[in-house]
């Protein structure tokens, strides 16, 4: 079993800088072999050099390679000569300390006596007195006295001008009512009226124009319920002024307009192409590759196809009620196949289908809650 090591204080460690020594080893081998030199280079006797030259080499050898219980010998050396010199006996004496809370001594307050005022002169106006007394005098240029009078003569604009006087009225009445009669500052004038062209007044409309959207109307969308009532146009008038010297009022009756009530679809705005679809019956196709047929009544599942019979991806396939309110907006997979996640309520549907280069029919589907195949639905293109 192998022994584990002794840790080593990282913090101390010192890099093998030359060969395998560090550079305290080198110095402390250096400096025992630097005096073995000066000691063999001296004139002492021959006796006493050589047993000099060995102790110097051995204790520079052992300083740097002779560790002691894991300690070099220098840090022997200094704990000797520390131990030696410290003090080795110590005698304990009990000093008395009164603890803080028996020795509080409450702070005694001076009263400082009110500096007193001069009954003439207030505080303030003795320092306004001596900021007067060390104020030194602006000299002023010719510019800057000439820009001092201009602000100045532009400030007295802005003084405060007095009150007017309450002046009561004399009891004696005026002479006349003219000199009180308050003259018009506007004069009116009135011209004539002209009768305009109802074709050319704004939000008027044609009688041609409404028999003509009316026939449309009766021809495109029979069958219309909902109607919307447009007022009768009622005649302009000038209403009369009491004011004298205005000649009378002029009434100007407009040209008869439509009839009163015009009916039309509320729900659509325009005739759009859609209305002109043919609206054909849904087509189930069993053979569709569908890995899994649904197994829950009035779901629906389908593939959209072109007229050759190739996939058609990315389509939108919208799901109407009769009323053309939708309930279920589908999109098509890579392979061209939608689902509907949740089921039906049982009626009449309407599904639509859009895709940009493709023209779909608008398909009718009846659910009665039983188990639907899977739908198909060809482009015309």
């Amino acid at each position: 079993m192998q022994e584990h090591p002794v840790p080593q204080n990282v913090t101390s460690y010192e890099f093998h800088l030359i060969g395998n020594m560090t550079l305290k080893q080198f110095f402390e081998l250096a400096s025992g072999g630097m005096l073995a030199f000066l000691t063999y280079s001296s004139n002492l006797p021959q006796i006493f050099k050589f047993p000099l030259i060995v102790i110097f080499i051995l204790a520079g050898g052992a300083l740097a390679f002779l560790p002691l219980e894991e300690r070099p010998l220098d840090q022997w050396f200094l704990a000797f000569v520390r131990a030696i010199y410290n003090p080795t006996k110590f005698n304990w004496k009990k000093s008395l300390r009164i603890p803080d809370l028996f020795s509080y001594t409450r702070s005694q307050t001076v009263a400082t006596a009110p500096v007193p005022m001069s009954s003439t002169k207030s505080r303030s106006s003795r320092a306004q007195a001596y900021f007067e007394s060390i104020a030194k005098p602006v000299v002023r240029d010719e510019f800057d006295q000439e820009i001092h009078d201009k602000v100045a003569a532009l400030q007295q604009l802005y003084d405060t001008t007095p009150a007017a006087k309450d002046v009561s009225p004399s009891h004696g009445g005026p002479d006349s009512l003219d000199e009180y009669a308050e003259k018009p500052s506007l004069v009116v004038t009135m011209h004539n009226l002209h009768a305009q062209d109802p074709s050319k007044m704004s939000g008027i409309i044609s009688v041609s124009k409404i028999k003509e959207q009316k026939e449309l109307k009766d021809r495109v969308l029979p069958g219309i319920n909902k109607t919307v009532t447009i007022a009768r146009e009622k005649p302009i008038s000038v209403a009369r002024d009491t004011a004298q010297g205005i000649k009378p009022e002029r009434i100007v009756q407009p040209q008869k307009m439509a009839p009163d009530v015009l009916h039309y679809h509320s729900d659509q705005v325009a005739f759009s192409s859609q209305a002109m679809d043919t609206v054909t019956k849904a087509t189930v196709n069993t053979t569709l590759p569908f890995p899994k047929t649904p197994t829950t009544p009035n779901v629906v599942v389908g593939m959209v196809l072109d007229k050759q019979g190739k996939i058609v991806e990315n389509a939108i396939i919208e799901i109407q009620k009769a009323d053309g309110f939708p309930v279920r907006a589908l999109k098509t997979n890579r392979l061209g196949q939608f689902f509907s996640t949740s089921p039906l309520k049982s009626g009449e549907y309407r599904i639509t289908t859009e895709k940009d280069g493709f023209t779909f029919d608008p398909i009718t589907l009846s659910m009665n809650n039983a188990i639907l195949g899977p739908l198909e639905i060809r482009a015309k293109n």
